[in-house]
């Protein structure tokens, strides 16, 4: 039985950042091809605003990246 010390160093959040970047850049494009001009794309429950908000504006550089509180999730939109 692996120890709580082993256990946590199997949970690596930088890795599930790097995946919900991955899977929001998907999501933009499959968007994009149908001829949509914005995405909304869900936090996952184990990540944090605090924790996607850079990357997800790196992600995307020169689209607007707004947090939508009231539904807790971004809208990336383009031109």
């Amino acid at each position: 039985m692996p120890s709580a010390v082993e256990l946590t160093k199997l949970y690596s959040k930088e890795r599930h950042i790097e995946e919900f970047i991955t899977e929001s850049i998907r999501e933009v494009e499959l968007n994009a091809r149908n001829g949509c001009k914005k995405a909304v794309i869900d936090v996952p429950r184990f990540l944090t605003r605090s924790d996607v908000e850079v990357p997800l504006k790196e992600a995307f550089p020169g689209c607007k990246v707004e947090w939508k509180w009231f539904i807790q999730c971004y809208k990336v939109s383009w031109v």
